[in-house]
């Protein structure tokens, strides 16, 4: 899966676009921006199709992107994308790609 589909603003649960969580990656390095702090993980190879591996200073990362199908195929427009990140000591996040 490619990582390009993690990229861009996040919603997570309970919030709205306006308190997005940003992420970006460049040279193998995964940044998430949220509450005005700035993450830097270093991307690992991962064992899992569709499973993005990541660590950090303090662990490592899962991300699992999902694309919900929209009414009609090929219709990206109206899809919804879906986020899952495991963290550290078990931590879930969940969170919806903001337009």
């Amino acid at each position: 899966m490619a990582n390009g589909q993690i990229v861009g603003r996040w919603q997570p649960a309970g919030l709205t676009c306006d308190a997005a969580m940003v992420i970006s990656i460049a040279g193998g390095v995964l940044t998430v921006n949220a509450a005005g702090k700035a993450t830097a993980l270093t991307l690992e190879p991962s064992p899992e199709f569709g499973v993005i591996q990541a660590h950090g200073e303090d662990g490592d990362y899962s991300l699992m992107p999902k694309r919900l199908r929209p009414k009609f195929p090929n219709d990206d427009k109206h899809a919804t994308h879906r986020l899952t990140i495991e963290g550290v000591h078990g931590t879930v996040a969940r969170l919806t790609k903001c337009a």
